[in-house]
């Protein structure tokens, strides 16, 4: 073909099968006939009811999700994603519109290993992974970096997961 006669043809994703099952807590009710779940670089919300899937898409130049947390009210979901450093994307569940990005940039780390939403749904807490682990809490709608601390004593221990109170924004586990 001459220059500029080719057309580029578009792939649709329809469905997906499987569940990335090395992420921390893959599976997510966002209702009681939808679930949500990573599969490949994609983040799935499947309606058991209807039988239809409808996908959030990785964040370019990104590795592959690490954690996802679905919002307490149910309207968010947050994925964190491998890449220089740590990549988090919160989508709006109703309109599967990205709604916010944040990265790290105190961090060495290349992922964010467990995600939480606080119970009123405003902040959003992140652990690091390795070789700081460091956990980072944000005022998520507007990208307001709130507070980060070291949480592990030594590069060589694992840190897992963090949660806040169901009760106390201000305390976290």
């Amino acid at each position: 073909f001459p220059t500029g006669t080719m057309s580029m043809a578009a792939l649709l994703h329809r469905h997906f099968f499987g569940v990335k099952g090395d992420v921390r807590e893959p599976v997510a009710y966002v209702d009681e006939q939808t679930v949500l779940y990573p599969a490949g670089h994609n983040t799935c919300i499947f309606n058991l009811e209807q039988r239809i899937q409808r996908f959030l898409p990785g964040t370019d130049k990104t590795e592959e999700i690490t954690a996802i947390a679905v919002s307490p009210n149910k309207k968010f979901v947050a994925v964190a994603e491998t890449s220089d450093k740590g990549v988090i994307t919160v989508f709006d569940l109703h309109s599967l519109k990205r709604r916010r990005l944040l990265t790290s940039t105190d961090s060495h780390s290349k992922e964010f290993v467990s995600l939480a939403f606080s119970p009123d749904s405003k902040l959003l807490m992140a652990q690091g992974g390795a070789p700081d682990w460091c956990l980072t809490i944000w005022t998520w709608e507007k990208a307001k970096f709130m507070a980060a601390i070291k949480t592990a004593a030594t590069p060589n221990s694992v840190i897992y997961q963090c949660s806040f109170s169901p009760t106390d924004n201000n305390l976290i586990t």
